[in-house]
């Protein structure tokens, strides 16, 4: 697939429309850090800056804001893919998936499982199976099977792809350094930008292996 094809079509679908992908983000934040606020009263994190990232009750609130976003999370991954494919845009996307948090707990957690005892075992292996596995939620959107068939059919739709997918992530790269050096002001174009081009890879590879 052309790398070039791809970012300039993603550049004419994200043209005037960035109000459009950010709109959902936006209440997504807003909805976390409500939901953040009545957990720190359940779990308290550390005063002391230097224990903050490695504190245990950190790691459990971010867990578990996680878990309570995460079908919020899939609904503006469906969003985003109607973004993509020129669906009609609508904000009920948002809570789709709240009445199948329970399935997506368990692709969450498999998905988090199997790539962290990739990484463990060794980088490569954990970067392998990263990218088999990276477009198993949007997998799970269009299909909605089983958290196994969902998993089997990423890593299907993956075989002799990823070092292509790899190439097309790298290819940000500068962009995001670039990104760190506006302070964060050049992401409002780039985030759609990357989210774009990399959707439209899933959907016409998707379309290719029907």
């Amino acid at each position: 697939m052309n790398r070039e094809e791809l970012k300039n079509e993603a550049k004419g679908i994200i043209k005037n429309r960035l109000w459009e992908y950010w709109k959902p983000i936006l209440i997504y934040l807003l909805i976390s850090m409500v939901i953040e606020m009545v957990l720190i009263q359940f779990i308290p994190l550390p005063t002391n800056p230097e224990t903050y990232e490695f504190s245990p009750n950190e790691i459990i609130l971010n867990f578990i804001l996680n878990i309570l976003t995460l079908p919020l999370v899939m609904g503006i991954n469906k969003y985003h893919l109607d973004y993509v494919r020129g669906n009609t845009l609508s904000l009920n996307s948002l809570k789709a998936y709240f009445s199948k948090i329970l399935p997506l707990i368990g692709l969450y957690l498999s998905i988090s499982i199997i790539t962290t005892l990739g990484m463990i075992c060794l980088i490569i292996p954990g970067i392998i199976i990263s990218l088999a596995l990276y477009f198993a939620y949007y997998v799970y959107i269009d299909d909605e099977k089983g958290i196994i068939e969902t998993l089997k059919d990423s890593a299907a739709l993956m075989q002799g792809h990823k070092w292509e997918l790899f190439v097309l992530i790298f290819s940000f790269l500068g962009w995001a350094i670039l990104g760190v050096l506006t302070f964060g002001l050049l992401y409002i174009w780039l985030a759609p930008y990357m989210t774009t081009t990399l959707l439209l890879y899933y959907d016409k590879l998707k379309k290719a292996n029907k």
